[in-house]
């Protein structure tokens, strides 16, 4: 019984070993990790995407377009509508159009889209780079984070001194602003009170003056022997 039992277990063994054999995952070209799946090799036969037909398995990717929605050439550019689906391992997927497959432009950073050796593959120097700028972004936020924190931080202190400090300056600024204000004002009153004073003196003067010359020509007048004395006649 142990015999068989032993047996039994390596009969087992022997059969999950060779499951990966029956269930192997092929990997379509041009095909997203997420649709590997739907290009599965059932029964020797693909289904179009858009269900319109089924055709043998061995016409994916054979450089002709069988299906209306081009879903059997995503590799190739057979199909002017198609969509070729860079893997860029390492990095990140993108989607091209199926026209720039083969056509010598390295589109895809892992040179998926053209023969093999045609193009680096550059992915995970792109994911560095891109990592690098990440960190200097996140860097950067950090420090303005700190900023902000610290800022907020300081803001009862820095309005402490506002009140305790600049208001009072503000206010000194202010009372001395207004008492210069009103010494102007007075001056001001001042100088007005002194130049009307000056001018009513001068016209004072000027009209005993006008009165003066009036009656020196009055004299003149009535003076007709002109010796500067006024007699009976006269």
């Amino acid at each position: 019984s142990v015999r068989v039992t032993q047996i039994m277990i390596f009969s087992i063994l022997l059969q999950l070993s060779l499951l990966p054999l029956f269930f192997q995952t092929i990997h379509v070209k041009g095909v997203s990790k997420n649709m590997q799946s739907r290009y599965q090799n059932v029964k020797d036969t693909f289904s179009c995407l858009d269900k319109s037909q089924d055709i043998p398995y061995i016409h994916v990717n054979d450089d002709y377009c069988d299906c209306n929605d081009s879903s059997d050439e995503p590799g190739t550019s057979a199909c002017s509508n198609g969509v070729f689906i860079c893997q860029n391992l390492g990095y990140k997927e993108k989607s091209i159009s199926s026209m720039d497959v083969g056509d010598e432009i390295c589109n895809c950073c892992d040179g998926s889209d053209e023969d093999s050796g045609v193009c680096p593959n550059i992915c995970l120097k792109l994911a560095e780079e891109e990592e690098k700028q990440k960190m200097i972004i996140i860097s950067r936020l950090t420090k303005a984070k700190q900023k902000i924190k610290e800022f907020v931080d300081n803001l009862p202190e820095f309005t402490r001194k506002i009140q305790d400090e600049r208001i009072p300056k503000v206010m000194d600024d202010f009372n001395n602003f207004e008492k210069l204000r009103a010494e102007l004002q007075l001056r001001e009153k001042e100088l007005e009170s002194v130049i009307n004073l000056e001018r009513a003196e001068y016209l004072d003067t000027w009209k005993h003056h006008v009165q003066s010359e009036h009656s020196n020509e009055l004299f003149k007048l009535i003076d007709i022997n002109s010796d500067k004395l006024l007699d009976n006649e006269e």
